[in-house]
């Protein structure tokens, strides 16, 4: 409603070919799937396009949840 484009992938590894395809300003992840994690796609997106906005979250919190949160914040400059 707002003219945004918005696509959606069925986990990391989809979501990376989308970029690759259609380049998006602002990418909204999980840090848990399946295929690839939150962090990696995260590493990558910072690889291949720096410029790419990036949005975490999960419904998961357990320690390797938290883990994954750290490396996620650690991968994406604030």
């Amino acid at each position: 409603m707002a003219g945004h484009d918005v696509d959606e992938a069925a986990d990391g590894a989809d979501g990376l070919a989308l970029q690759q395809d259609r380049p998006a300003d602002l990418v909204i992840t999980d840090l848990r799937m399946p295929a690839m994690d939150g962090c990696q796609i995260i590493r990558e997106l910072r690889r291949s396009f720096p410029a790419t906005k990036v949005i975490t979250m999960s419904a998961d919190h357990n320690e390797e949840s938290d883990a994954r949160e750290v490396d996620a914040r650690r991968a994406t400059p604030f």
